[in-house]
């Protein structure tokens, strides 16, 4: 396999993976804070009384509420946890992989086409043709 086919092979893999992996933080972020305004109504919910004492459904209502609220919480704060570990340990290095590597690549053939277009006119200009009467010395 050439390394242009190698190439092109790794961007079509890692390319459409970094963008469909782009819109992830966002998202979360709006699940997250969606969440965590969530957590902190059942935390702070609280029930009106009638009349002078909340009876036992209650006050066993409300303490769920709250105990639901709180796991709310930490299971955001465990999904910034993963989220963060995940950004370090495959965004990060797809990006630098692409960016160092793919990219590399990609300038690297850039300039072999730049390198053999100057030497392909050089050529041209050393043998005395242009590139017109190339065409009808060919034909």
């Amino acid at each position: 396999m050439s390394n242009s086919h190698l190439y092109q092979s790794q961007k079509e893999v890692v390319c459409p993976n970094l963008v469909q992996l782009t819109p992830v933080p966002v998202t979360e972020g709006n699940l997250s804070r969606a969440q965590r305004t969530l957590s902190n109504s059942l935390v702070k919910f609280n029930f009106e009384c009638i009349g002078t004492n909340l009876t036992d459904d209650e006050v066993s209502i409300s303490v769920s509420l709250k105990e639901f609220g709180r796991l709310i919480a930490n299971i955001e704060d465990q999904r910034d946890m993963m989220l963060d570990r995940a950004y370090d340990q495959i965004i990060l290095p797809l990006e630098n992989f692409r960016k160092e590597h793919i990219g590399g690549v990609k300038e690297g053939k850039k300039k072999f086409e730049k390198q053999t277009a100057k030497f392909c006119l050089s050529q041209e200009r050393y043998l005395g043709l242009s590139t017109k009467k190339q065409d009808t010395v060919l034909k």
